[in-house]
């Protein structure tokens, strides 16, 4: 019998959007679909909640086993309303693993899940700063990966997309409230 080599724990930021233009359904099957990605990921994963609108808020974080039934109450919680402060959370996931992961180095994978409908309208961060923040060094061709999903008809799919390109992730675009959750749980297969 061959044992499958061990992998190590992910840290993952589940970047939020919570705005105003989330509102009705994209917000009822985010919400659903980021349970589920929780639900998913193993007891050893350090898991970080990051909702955001104009502002970004502070959420549960930790390991699954010790934050996961707060973290899935904590999600079930959030409702819609504000602006949207994209490019400003994404910037703030990155830099706290950065910080985790010249810590902990290559202990863990190291990513991002952003689920927004990529409308960037408070900001202080620039798309290009952002771009230009998450490339990947030469020596760190991987660096850290971020999954964006787009969310509604209307989502500006464009910035969803360099903002995964930029980091060697990839770009998510469900076609239902149904398939939000799907993908969901494909990125945590992912991790």
């Amino acid at each position: 019998m061959r044992l499958k080599p061990s992998v190590p724990p992910a840290a993952i930021v589940i970047v939020f959007d919570k705005s105003g233009s989330m509102g009705g359904s994209k917000i009822t099957s985010s919400i659903k679909g980021a349970q589920a990605f929780v639900a998913k990921m193993e007891s050893a994963d350090y898991l970080r909640w990051l909702p955001f609108d104009n502002d970004i808020y502070p959420g549960a974080e930790g390991l699954k086993s010790d934050i996961g039934e707060e973290l899935i109450s904590e999600i079930a919680s959030t409702s819609a309303g504000g602006g949207t402060a994209l490019y400003d959370a994404v910037a703030q996931a990155y830099d706290e693993l950065t910080k985790l992961r010249a810590t902990n180095g290559d202990s863990m994978r190291y990513g991002i899940v952003v689920l927004s409908d990529g409308a960037d309208t408070s900001s202080i961060t620039s798309l290009s700063q952002l771009e230009t923040k998450l490339a990947p060094a030469e020596n760190d061709p991987f660096g850290i990966q971020i999954h964006t999903i787009a969310i509604g008809e209307d989502a500006d799919q464009g910035v969803l997309q360099k903002i995964a390109a930029a980091s060697n992730g990839r770009f998510w675009a469900p076609k239902s409230d149904a398939d939000v959750v799907t993908v969901y749980k494909d990125i945590a297969a992912h991790y």
